[in-house]
């Protein structure tokens, strides 16, 4: 078989699989949420999603290295995580990691198949244009916070070419405020850049089915007090997720196994 034809039948192989496995996970999710009381919802949710990252990734042949090793730290408190954005999977690694509930462009909630999956695991979707949706999310994410829930999001507000990571906007990190939580700084980077930047979300996950082997690397850094102004903790966290962005980059020069 030449490599044309290898590359079509491993993405047509793998892009059925990521969406098997999909319509599989929430079903199940589903069911099985249905029948648990509400004090385990979160728990049984957060055991189902990271299920479905580890099948996925090796769905789509994708090597995941996190900084530092699994498991991430135990905390009581809300937690918003949050990350450069690059990649459709960047939502894979945070919530398999982290749990929680991802911060989500709005339209997704009416997509096909993905909008159901979306909202099976209680992303929180916000247009960005739309003022009311924007306050209704920061209620939510304020609700989660609270409760010592986790949330990640990508304050960049879109994603991005390479490694440079744009400026945050303040709007997640005012949600935050007057709250007893953390903020986790996360860097992510591919070792082939592989951007969800002017595709849609089929043709970019037919060019990640398509990559033989990827790998990406995640470093997760100190947790950060909420202190101080929206704009200067915007500013602050996008700073150290900078220089997070660098040492995920470094780990592919170092090795370690990836």
């Amino acid at each position: 078989m030449n490599v044309a034809l290898m590359r079509v039948a491993r993405v047509g192989f793998r892009s059925a699989a990521f969406l098997a496995s999909t319509v599989a996970s929430v079903y199940f999710l589903n069911r099985a949420r249905a029948r648990a009381p509400d004090r385990l919802q979160t728990e049984l949710k957060d055991v189902h999603l990271k299920r479905y990252v580890s099948r996925v990734m090796r769905v789509l042949g994708i090597q995941t290295r996190y900084q530092p090793a699994l498991p991430a730290p135990k905390s009581k408190r809300g937690r918003l995580v949050v990350a450069n954005h690059q990649s459709a999977v960047d939502i894979g690694i945070l919530l398999g990691y982290f749990g929680g509930a991802c911060l989500s462009r709005g339209d997704l909630a009416q997509w096909p198949l993905m909008g159901w999956a979306a909202r099976s695991v209680d992303t929180i979707f916000v247009d960005r244009d739309d003022v009311h949706s924007g306050a209704s999310a920061i209620r939510a994410i304020r609700r989660r916070l609270r409760e010592g829930g986790t949330v990640v999001a990508f304050p960049e507000g879109k994603t991005s070419l390479g490694d440079e990571v744009l400026p945050f906007q303040p709007g997640v990190f005012a949600a935050a405020r007057g709250i007893d939580c953390e903020i986790m700084p996360v860097g992510i980077a591919y070792k082939e850049h592989n951007a969800y930047v002017d595709k849609t979300f089929l043709e970019h996950l037919s060019s990640v089915a398509a990559d033989p082997e990827a790998a990406v690397s995640a470093a997760v850094g100190t947790p950060l007090e909420v202190a101080g102004r929206s704009t200067e903790l915007a500013e602050h966290a996008q700073t150290c997720v900078q220089k997070l962005v660098k040492r995920a980059r470094d780990s592919f020069a170092e090795g370690h196994g990836l």
